[in-house]
């Protein structure tokens, strides 16, 4: 499954939202879709609505009267979620489908071929969507078949702590149970249970000399350890330990409990883990590796909590292991939206309390924060000082690119200088002074 469209109608902030996703160029990556603007230009709202047809209702409080609806297009099928039916003869339709009329005040999912765009059903052309719909509101029932698809959701409030009990068994219980409710998808409980389960088996295949068998079964947490590493540049490791029995992350060799960890650790560390969770615990059509598998997610804030290092290598990290997810994202963060290539940025603006989609751009990492602080974020200076500085670092980095060798020393005087001034600008500089030292070495 893709999503190709949003549209919605008095939703939110939003009087009308008419938004196409283009596909990723790249077939080896994630798509990605990047949603940036102030707070209350409707980004939670976008990402609320998309995720809506997958489960959970999300948006009754958004959606402001009768008439208010949302419309997801997909593969070729048109999906519709609205309070009442949009005219007389759909209702008509509907109570043929077997509508209820006293029912109206409901949310109700509508499905239309693009095709025949007078019909309208209850029935949808994509049965997955409403087998995930439904399991993603029942605790203990999950897919009834295969899937080709899934869907997930993250909140920007993402935490993980040490439960008060493990105990070794099997995971039981639905999978896709509040998968896509953003602020309860991670059960911390569920997680670690999973986690100590894992390392157990482990143990087990060690203990009777099958090395193979322990990497095979602990093969999705070395996968999380893995691209956890790569992102904090330390050692990470998931440690069962006995006494007490509970769940530990060595960092670098030094173990900590999951409640000590730092906040950025546990915002990166809960939503990856309980993903590849999800993931290795679902039915799937076909064989093979768990991070080639099709899934849509929604990330809300994914740069929360975050070392500004660690917003400029999260997007690089997670296109790479999931190279066919579509993955939507907000941030607030200009080391986010500059970080990456390959992907799509929505700028949403927000007037006199009304919001609008702008020219939806490609992402292109090497590009100039100042430049997507001021085009996409809105903020087009510093305190005076510093913004003097870049304006003169700007000057210095222009004359070294034309040829002026003797500009050298003040511009990496002038670096240092900025580099002080604060963590983003420091951040900001070394992006900049990579890219001078790239665009020399390649004329050269």
């Amino acid at each position: 499954m893709r999503i190709e469209r949003l549209i919605a109608h008095h939703v939110g902030p939003f009087d009308d939202l008419d938004i196409a996703f283009p596909e990723c160029p790249d077939p080896d990556k994630a798509e990605l879709h990047i949603f940036v603007g102030p707070n209350g230009s409707g980004k939670s709202t976008i990402l609320y609505a998309l995720a809506e047809f997958f489960g959970h209702s999300l948006l009754a409080d958004r959606m402001r009267d009768r008439d208010a609806r949302i419309v997801l297009e997909y593969d070729g099928h048109r999906a519709t979620l609205t309070r009442l039916p949009a005219s007389v003869p759909v209702h008509e339709q509907l109570q043929k489908d077997g509508y209820n009329p006293s029912r109206a005040g409901e949310r109700m999912l509508l499905y239309q071929n693009r095709d025949h765009p007078d019909h309208m059903s209850l029935d949808g052309p994509h049965t997955t969507i409403n087998e995930l719909r439904v399991a993603a509101d029942d605790r203990s029932r999950g897919p009834q078949r295969p899937l080709e698809f899934a869907a997930f959701a993250y909140s920007g409030g993402r935490s993980l702590s040490s439960p008060p009990d493990i105990i070794i068994q099997e995971p039981t219980g639905n999978p896709l149970h509040e998968a896509v409710s953003f602020t309860r998808t991670v059960d911390s409980q569920k997680l670690v249970q999973w986690i100590a389960n894992t390392r157990t088996k482990e143990a087990l295949a060690m203990a009777k000399g099958d090395s193979a068998l322990a990497e095979q079964r602990g093969r999705v947490i070395a996968a999380v350890e893995r691209t956890i590493s790569q992102l904090v540049d330390r050692t990470i490791r998931f440690v069962l330990c006995d006494e007490p029995l509970e769940v530990r992350i060595s960092q670098d060799s030094v173990e900590l409990s999951l409640d000590v960890l730092p906040d950025g650790l546990k915002s990166i560390t809960s939503w990856l883990a309980d993903l590849l969770m999800r993931l290795d615990r679902l039915p799937w059509k076909g064989q093979g590796d768990i991070l080639q598998r099709s899934f849509v997610c929604f990330l809300d804030e994914i740069d929360v909590h975050m070392h500004p290092a660690w917003q400029r290598k999260v997007l690089p990290v997670v296109q790479r292991l999931f190279p066919n997810a579509q993955i939507f994202l907000s941030t607030h963060s200009p080391l986010v939206a500059a970080s990456v290539s390959d992907a799509w940025i929505h700028p949403l603006t927000l007037n006199d309390g009304k919001a609008s989609p702008g020219k939806s751009v490609p992402a292109c990492a090497g590009d100039s924060y100042p430049a997507i602080l001021d085009t996409l974020f809105g903020v087009d200076e510093w305190d005076i000082e510093t913004e003097k500085l870049f304006k003169r670092f700007h000057e210095l980095k222009r004359l070294r690119l034309a040829g002026d060798n003797s500009v050298h020393s003040k511009l990496d005087q002038l670096a240092d200088m900025l580099r002080k001034r604060s963590l983003e600008a420091r951040d900001i500089i070394e992006h900049e002074m990579r890219q001078l030292m790239h665009r020399l070495e390649k004329a050269s």
